[in-house]
């Protein structure tokens, strides 16, 4: 996990900070325990005062229980912030890229059967519609991550954002496959040809 911290402070998102700065907030009275927290390369929300050594690195300031007011306010201002967020970010497609990687693994798998050479002539289209599937979804996802983790996507598709990259990289190996088989096909029938005439 990155050392990068936000939090919540008059309805804002702030940060990224380190936690030592997060400590000296803390200690400082200017992050009480009721404000939420997010640490970097998380989704998570959390009250400040459910995180380790927070509160504890400063002598100076023992924490007191919020008052209600207090954490009505930081309920509030974390609710707003959440409603704000996404606005900020591009929405993930982690279902399309997962369709694309999904069906460039079933089209690929399909043109493998390019190898019986009875089957030859109709299996021609798989492998390429596997790699026409594949290399969007290689290409495409891999650019979705590197957004996410940059903070720019809605970072919630994370998991079928990566899932679809894997089938989409599994799905153009499997084309390149199905076009090799294919070509090495093509030439051993005509070889066979050549050699009866």
């Amino acid at each position: 996990m990155p050392d990068e911290w936000f939090y919540v402070a008059d309805r804002k998102k702030m940060g990224p900070v380190p936690f030592a700065q997060l400590q000296a907030l803390a200690g400082s009275g200017q992050l009480k325990p009721a404000d939420m927290v997010l640490q970097g390369g998380t989704t998570k929300w959390a009250a400040a005062e459910t995180v380790a050594n927070l509160f504890q690195a400063s002598s100076d300031y023992l924490p007191t229980a919020p008052s209600e007011q207090e954490q009505a306010q930081a309920r509030e201002g974390f609710a707003d912030m959440i409603e704000e967020a996404p606005r900020h970010m591009k929405p993930h497609q982690g279902g399309l890229v997962l369709t694309l990687g999904a069906v460039s693994i079933g089209m690929g798998s399909i043109g493998l059967l390019a190898a019986c050479p009875s089957c030859t002539q109709f299996m021609v289209p798989f492998p390429v519609i596997s790699l026409g599937l594949g290399v969007p979804a290689f290409i495409v996802g891999g650019k979705h991550l590197r957004l996410m983790k940059s903070g720019l996507m809605d970072p919630q598709g994370e998991g079928q954002t990566r899932s679809g990259w894997i089938c989409g990289i599994i799905g153009t190996v499997l084309g390149v496959l199905g076009v090799l088989i294919f070509l090495v096909v093509v030439v051993l029938i005509g070889a066979m040809y050549r050699s009866q005439d």
